[in-house]
């Protein structure tokens, strides 16, 4: 999973096929018990959080909405780090 954050988005351009597999994967990922493993799931996010904004302004919104959603519940969970999905993601909305 960090791997494919570091590199990702470099080539998001050659993932765009794999995009709406791996979204899924790394949303999935958001409800794992292990800490660690949320924790990259946030960060790889964060690292496609361009992709997933610019689904959003080509009216697709559906991967945003999935993703924030899974997102949402982690709030409430310090120990399941957010910030590092969260900070790429409101500088790619302007929040």
């Amino acid at each position: 999973m960090i791997a494919l954050g570091a590199v990702g988005t470099w080539c998001l351009e050659h993932l765009a096929s794999a995009m709406p597999k791996l979204m899924h994967f790394l949303n999935a990922n958001l409800k794992h018990a292990s800490a660690p493993v949320v924790s990259q799931a946030c960060w790889v996010l964060g690292e496609f959080a361009r992709w997933l904004v610019e689904q959003a302004l080509e009216g697709n919104t559906k991967p945003l909405h999935y993703t924030t959603n899974n997102l949402l519940p982690l709030f409430n969970n310090p120990k399941k780090s957010l910030q590092s999905a969260v900070g790429p993601l409101d500088v790619q909305v302007g929040i």
